[in-house]
């Protein structure tokens, strides 16, 4: 719940700097962040 809405934005996780990404599927988003979710 921490970065839903915030694509684009850096990830929360303490020393990540990575961006969050959006993903669309089937009219649903999910925002993640590649570096920290493998």
């Amino acid at each position: 719940f921490r970065v839903y809405g915030r694509a684009g934005a850096p990830c929360v996780a303490p020393g990540c700097g990575g961006a969050v990404e959006r993903t669309v599927q089937s009219a649903r988003s999910s925002f993640w962040c590649p570096v920290c979710q493998k």
